[in-house]
């Protein structure tokens, strides 16, 4: 006789669950739980019945909540018990690179985009008429640009052979002063945002944590496998076969979510902005001299890469209130910028594009806070940024057809 599943949870995402398990005659009752209503019957016999109990809940805070339940009714034969999304997303890769990189709807790449959030949020590969893999994270430094494209470079080189573009967002005038690894920012660059993950970098100088690197990775990986046994893997792997094939491999790409797609910039955004951050107040001279050489290196590894290889280093638009609340404490930057840019640019031959002042910074409905484009102002601004990249005379091909 064969497995004998039980599926409890909300109906969408039993419907996903469905078409990932190895065979679906193995499921043999389906309970749904939604907001409004939920099963009349729990009770400990009816849960003995069946080999496996899966939960399919999306929202980690609910699936919790119903999987201590069932944990407590079940009591002994909790090993049975699969909470679904905690083991499905512990087997996405942590890093956006290899998310994006092991996807094998897009074989091959002839574009990469590298940089920060605001590349993250404004620049969709799939308007640009050529297939782009956008590996920029939030909070990501120049030297965490040059390691991602190593890294592939290493590891996924047959997908960005014939790479013909390559865009880094450098976002702001500060970006040569600022190093993730000595931020504030630096776990969430390394954990929740999907950063680079491999390299300390700098990490050991870095006085807002009290722990060490090794430390740090050790305690991200116990949390992301809590309550993920050797034993529950076994019966996992009975019950299901490719789970992200299922999925389309929805989370093998560089999602944002919907409310950062959707919102659009407020007055209360502007009354809290803090222009003088720390990199804007302090000149972090070891910083921008390491910066400047790590930005070499990318360019010497692009043009080895592909010596016709075309290179857009760009700035992407502030939302123009925020613009002139900053133009005061950014001016000093801007020059020191613009410096760096045209000496690096007398040595290698890409093109420098500085968006800040374009007129979609003033469009209120492209903004979803003072400095990152919503869904609305990213398909605005990647098809401006292809057309000055020359990619609207391109015909849209393969994955993006």
């Amino acid at each position: 006789m064969g497995m004998k599943i039980l599926l409890i949870g909300k109906e969408q995402d039993i419907k996903l669950v469905c078409r990932c398990v190895r065979d679906v005659e193995m499921v043999d009752k389906i309970i749904c739980w939604d907001d409004d209503y939920g099963p009349e019957e729990l009770e400990p016999d009816m849960l003995a019945l069946y080999d496996a109990v899966i939960v399919a809940v999306e929202s980690e805070k609910q699936a919790g909540y119903l999987y201590e339940l069932l944990a407590c009714i079940i009591g002994d034969d909790e090993g049975k018990l699969i909470n679904f999304y905690a083991v499905y997303r512990a087997m996405v890769p942590d890093m956006i690179v290899d998310r994006v990189m092991k996807n094998p709807l897009i074989p091959k790449y002839d574009g990469m985009i590298l940089g920060i959030s605001h590349a993250n949020y404004g620049i969709i590969p799939r308007c640009l008429n050529v297939p782009f893999c956008n590996l920029a994270v939030p909070s990501q430094d120049i030297y965490y640009n040059l390691k991602t494209l190593e890294y592939c470079l290493a590891n996924y080189r047959s997908r960005i052979a014939d790479l013909k573009y390559l865009v880094i967002d450098m976002f702001d005038y500060t970006y040569f002063n600022y190093d993730v690894s000595l931020s504030k920012t630096a776990v969430s660059y390394y954990y929740y945002y999907g950063g680079y993950i491999l390299d300390a970098h700098n990490f050991a100088g870095n006085k807002n944590f009290d722990y060490g690197f090794e430390q740090m990775q050790i305690l991200l990986q116990e949390k992301k496998l809590a309550g993920i046994d050797h034993e529950k893997m076994l019966l996992w792997e009975k019950i299901f076969d490719n789970v992200h094939a299922g999925t389309q491999y929805r989370e093998f790409g560089n999602p944002v979510k919907l409310f950062e797609r959707a919102r659009i910039v407020k007055k209360k955004d502007l009354d809290e902005y803090r222009v003088c951050t720390s990199i804007v107040q302090n000149t972090y001279q070891d910083t921008i001299k390491e910066n400047i050489a790590h930005f070499y290196e990318l360019l010497h590894l692009a043009y080895q890469l592909n010596p016709d290889l075309k290179v857009f280093v760009i700035l992407l638009p502030r939302y123009a209130e925020a613009e002139k609340m900053a133009a005061q404490a950014y001016a000093g930057w801007k020059k020191i910028f613009y410096d760096i840019i045209e000496e690096s640019g007398r040595q290698y031959p890409f093109r420098f594009i500085d968006f800040k002042g374009h007129e979609i910074s003033q469009e209120r409905a492209c903004y979803y806070d003072i400095s990152h484009l919503n869904y609305y102002g990213a398909v605005k601004f990647t098809h401006l940024l292809g057309t000055y990249m020359g990619l609207d005379k391109e015909e849209r091909h393969g994955y993006y057809a």
